[in-house]
């Protein structure tokens, strides 16, 4: 997915959407060269408040709260045939949340923080510690899959017109 906070992006992008100050305010929709597109709040030209991030090249998006253009908070991240509602720190999932799929199932858990060590590139230089988050499953729920229901069909003495077609069959021509 594209980065959130590509400064090259935001300069060439085009936009639809309040300013103050010479930055970025209020609610409106911002179109990146990448194709893709915020619509949502801004303050001081930080994506902040309630937005939808859709990205183009995969077609997901993310819909929920933002601060200081990080996403952060409550929100779901919506994937082509499921998605994820939890909440968000850093742009990152952490804490429980919930995978829905469109086959009728959902996988409850939760994200936590664990240290990825990054190989060292030379001898003298220190290991760099990154934080990513891991997901961890405690509960699957079972398919519950769709199927369509038909309208139930009405006694024979409640049908309209019952009358005029039980006296037509015992006329012989």
């Amino acid at each position: 997915m594209s980065d959130l906070g590509s400064e090259e992006l935001e300069e060439e992008g085009e936009n639809d959407l309040g300013w103050a100050d010479d930055l970025r305010h209020g609610h409106g929709v911002y179109y990146y060269v990448n194709n893709d597109t915020y619509t949502g709040e801004w303050f001081a030209h930080q994506r902040h408040g309630q937005g939808t991030y859709f990205y183009a090249e995969t077609g997901s998006k993310y819909v929920g709260a933002w601060v200081n253009g990080q996403q952060e908070g409550a929100a779901e991240l919506i994937h082509l045939n499921h998605r994820y509602q939890g909440k968000f720190l850093n742009k990152n999932p952490v804490g429980p949340g919930k995978y829905v799929f469109d086959i009728g199932c959902e996988q409850h858990g939760e994200y936590r923080l664990t240290d990825v060590e990054r190989g060292e590139e030379e001898e003298e230089e220190e290991t760099l510690i990154t934080v990513v988050p891991k997901w961890k499953a405690t509960k699957i729920t079972e398919l519950a899959l769709w199927t369509p229901t038909l309208p139930q069909e009405q006694p024979a003495a409640n049908r309209p017109g019952q009358e005029e077609a039980s006296g037509a069959e015992g006329i012989e021509v």
